[in-house]
């Protein structure tokens, strides 16, 4: 019989884990960078106040989640090579960026850190979803 939770035993998740942590790590940095600008500089933070709100703040969240799920894949190709890379294994990525993405919304949580630009919602979980998948075409199986 099938199982479809078997696959999942065997994939790479120690890659699949550091290219997660590794990319939202960075990206979490880039966000606390802008904030520290933002509040240095007025114009700097009008400027993102008027950015981000409605309807571009949206579509900039999605094309940043987008950029950050390729870059996930981007990572794993590259630096932690797990061997052969399948569907199964991009799924298994997007579930380790969903969860190094909660991780961090706790810690940040836990030391008052505003969530920024990278917070946990669907918006954000659709766009990684769909840069790994975008950046991982050549591994999907028909």
């Amino acid at each position: 019989m099938f199982d479809p939770l078997r696959s999942l035993k065997f994939l790479p998740w120690r890659s699949l884990l550091s290219a997660a942590i590794t990319t939202l790590t960075l990206a979490k940095i880039f966000d606390l960078g802008l904030m520290v600008v933002a509040g240095q500089s007025p114009e700097m933070r009008d400027f993102l106040q008027t950015v981000l709100t409605p309807p571009w703040g949206l579509l900039i969240v999605i094309l940043l989640s987008v950029g950050l799920g390729a870059l996930a894949v981007l990572f794993l190709e590259t630096w932690f090579s797990p061997g052969r890379i399948v569907g199964a294994t991009l799924w298994g990525l997007v579930l380790c960026l969903l969860l190094t993405l909660i991780v961090i919304a706790i810690i940040s949580g836990l030391t008052r850190v505003p969530a920024g630009l990278l917070d946990v919602n669907e918006n954000v979980l659709i766009g990684l979803a769909v840069g790994v998948f975008w950046r991982g075409r050549r591994y999907w199986r028909w």
